[in-house]
């Protein structure tokens, strides 16, 4: 009998709902998103298709951020104030912002509504939801519909014709750069030249990033007081840049300008073998197989290269819409609706016919691309070792904004025979430390 009073009393009673229901569907969100328009061609409308007694006004970013020396001023503290004053109910947040968030308890966990709801968190790429919970000190503040990454797309023609084996999975760096060298042939007076690897941008210390991307290398000491990239494993990234470029076996800005094209078009006209880049160039390459009056070329792709202490996970797969609800939101309820729906199994079948199309996290939607095996996209985890090169929350992310014109105007004059490289890290040493103890204060 006191059982069953027991279970009378639970079902008369009941669980109080974590987040109380919407009265009649209906409710409000204010949503943060680079542009009003652009939101709603990407989401908004397909959501209030759904749940059309949701209303919803977007909060826009376009004014927030500026460039400065060429580098995008994206500060954790502007964007923070933004949405104190704002007040949003829901947040689309890179890795850096998402992490930063966090440890100044602007976000709400979402593990108790996800356990009330028994909400079904299979079928997600693996690393995608280990990576939140890593970042969440074990909780969950946000989920991530999509991802992105970089592939190694192939001529397969131009390595026929000169007798070299195909890309594989999972090279290092070294492993790609050494196979470039066998293209290398840089363009000058009277030649056209040819190069082995080239990327969406040409900027050499972009190259000496993606390659510095696949090390464990720190630019700081562990408490993010005194930088160290006057080091000898700094340098040896360096003198790996530098030989590339000079070799021919990469296709940068001196190529560039010599043949008055980009990194992508040298691809497109067999004048680089192969091509670093995101989902985007498949469509191009889909394009011209199309377009009977444009080269054909008979193309395959592999993952990017890795790390190879951590050769199973990604240095480019980045989570870049991470879907959160700010801790003193009053509408959360309505944004626990859109995220569900921005992580819903729907919305990911339609990912590959957005514009730009985009990788959904729920990997079991996108199993060919223009014909291909996506396999090269999702055969590699998200890096839960070394999220970015100055993983380290001592240290501004400003430092950033201090180092970049440094290395990018120090590796042309390196590269032009104008500077060394143990003059250049000397510089980055110096100067690097000045801007950190001047943010430090």
């Amino acid at each position: 009998m006191l059982v069953v009073i027991l279970l009378l009393m639970s079902g008369c009673y009941g669980e109080k709902p974590v987040l109380a229901p919407l009265k009649d569907g209906k409710g409000k969100l204010r949503v943060v998103y680079d542009d009003e328009d652009q939101f709603f061609n990407d989401y908004g409308d397909y959501f209030q298709f759904l749940y059309p007694d949701i209303e919803i006004e977007v909060v826009s970013t376009t004014n927030l951020f500026t460039i400065q020396n060429n580098v995008m001023d994206r500060s954790d503290q502007k964007m923070e104030q933004f949405i104190k004053e704002n007040k949003p109910d829901v947040l689309f947040l890179n890795e850096e912002l998402f992490d930063n968030f966090l440890h100044t308890g602007l976000l709400y966990s979402l593990d108790e509504i996800m356990k009330q709801e028994q909400y079904d968190l299979s079928g997600f790429m693996p690393g995608v939801i280990e990576s939140l919970r890593d970042i969440g000190g074990g909780k969950l503040y946000g989920l991530a519909p999509f991802f992105s990454t970089f592939v190694l797309y192939y001529n397969e023609d131009l390595f026929k014709a000169n007798h070299v084996d195909l890309p594989k999975d999972k090279m290092t760096w070294p492993e790609v750069l050494q196979l470039a060298a066998r293209f290398g042939q840089p363009a000058s007076e009277g030649r056209t030249g040819q190069y082995g690897l080239s990327f969406g941008y040409t900027n050499a210390h972009l190259l000496f990033g993606e390659i510095a991307k696949a090390s464990t290398l720190q630019l700081t000491d562990p408490i993010g007081s005194k930088l160290q990239i006057h080091s000898d494993s700094w340098k040896q990234i360096m003198i790996m840049t530098v030989d590339a470029i000079r070799s021919g076996a990469v296709f940068t800005d001196q190529a560039s300008q010599a043949l008055k094209i980009s990194g992508e078009d040298a691809f497109y006209q067999d004048k680089s073998a192969m091509l670093l880049t995101g989902l985007s160039v498949a469509n191009e390459l889909e394009r011209r197989q199309i377009n009977t009056d444009m080269k054909q070329m008979n193309w395959g792709m592999v993952t990017a290269p890795i790390n190879p202490n951590y050769p199973e996970e990604s240095t480019n797969a980045h989570l870049e819409e991470i879907c959160a609800i700010p801790a003193d939101s009053v509408n959360k309820r309505a944004a626990w609706e859109f995220i569900k729906f921005m992580n819903s199994k729907e919305l990911a079948k339609s990912a590959p016919d957005m514009r730009p199309p985009k990788l959904p996290t729920r990997m079991q939607y996108m199993k060919k691309w223009k014909g291909r095996s996506t396999e090269p996209l999702y055969a590699l985890k998200l890096n839960s070792h070394h999220r970015f090169i100055w993983d380290n929350q001592r240290v501004p992310m400003e430092l950033n904004s201090a180092l970049t014109p440094l290395l990018r105007d120090g590796l042309q004059a390196v590269l032009a025979n104008g500077k060394s490289i143990d003059e250049l890290l000397d510089e980055l040493q110096v100067k690097g430390q000045e801007a950190l103890d001047k943010m430090k204060q």
